[in-house]
């Protein structure tokens, strides 16, 4: 079987115990690169370290397994610092410890059978993208002499959202997400900043005024229509959302239900509106 190449390489299984080297650990990498050179200098360098017992180059959200076995908790603290929390290429990475120690050979197999099982069953082809707008840049009181990128940026994030809803077939599943480099992970938070420049301070409150209602519209779309707002372009006026008590289904839900014990709510609003606005007797 070895000359038909079928037996590949002969093992010999060493219980670690006996050797002193009694701590197993499950160690997941993720990199910060999948580009193939980051990939195979990672190879390169686990395969040089004693305690790396077996590197798997896997599918999913890690790009590589190892297993590792040291003496001490304090061993595997030091190789962590020389492999993991020293290396930039190294995004972050998980270590779990063997509980139990069983057979050499059928659990690694059960293990393996597993993390082949779930990379085919739970995860789905995930691809990164990157692009770059390039123009030239210029003074920001002159953005009408510099090719300016952002703008251009912009407008490509809103295309990508329509891949999926005007490309696929509705059968199909994908998603396409803008993220900020970081791998599955959408950011909380997105800082834009910028420069506002005028001669006069009525110009300046307004491009003050208009920033702050585009950013508030553009956080909290909301476009609902009402025919109330045909008399406000008759009489001053404003519009109020009076509330239905927690349990309500929203508005235009088929299970909607007006709760009668709200109307002494809007009867005391009135009221008090009007005696606001009213002179005194």
């Amino acid at each position: 079987m070895e000359a038909a190449a079928v037996i590949s390489t002969n093992v010999a299984g060493v219980n670690p115990v006996t050797v002193d080297h009694g701590i197993t650990v499950f160690v997941e990498i993720e990199m910060e690169s999948e580009r193939a050179g980051q990939i195979e200098a990672a190879k390169r360098l686990f395969a040089t370290v004693p305690e790396v017992q077996q590197c798997h180059h896997v599918t999913g959200n890690t790009d590589f397994i190892l297993l590792v076995v040291v003496r001490t908790m304090a061993d595997y603290a030091t190789l962590t610092r020389r492999l993991f929390f020293g290396n930039n290429t190294v995004k972050r990475f998980r270590s779990s410890l063997s509980m139990t120690g069983l057979d050499q050979l059928e659990p690694e197999m059960t293990l393996w059978r597993h993390v082949l099982h779930a990379s085919r069953c739970l995860h789905v082809r995930r691809g990164q993208f990157r692009d770059r707008a390039a123009g030239h840049g210029g003074h920001a009181a002159r953005p009408d002499q510099s090719r300016e990128t952002l703008v251009a940026a912009g407008d490509m994030v809103m295309a990508l959202q329509t891949l999926v809803a005007r490309r696929l077939d509705p059968t199909d599943a994908a998603t396409v997400s803008v993220t900020d480099g970081t791998r599955n992970a959408l950011p909380g938070m997105a800082r834009i900043l910028g420069d506002a420049r005028s001669f006069v301070p009525e110009v300046s409150a307004m491009i003050e005024s208009h920033l702050r209602r585009i950013a508030r519209s553009t956080a909290a779309p909301a476009m609902g229509s009402e025919d109330f707002a045909r008399f406000l372009d008759h009489v001053p006026g404003c519009f109020v959302f009076l509330g239905n008590g927690a349990a309500s289904k929203p508005r235009h839900n088929p299970g909607y239900d007006f709760d009668d014990r709200g109307l002494i709510h809007g009867a005391r609003f009135h009221a008090a509106m009007a005696r606001h606005r009213l002179p005194p007797a």
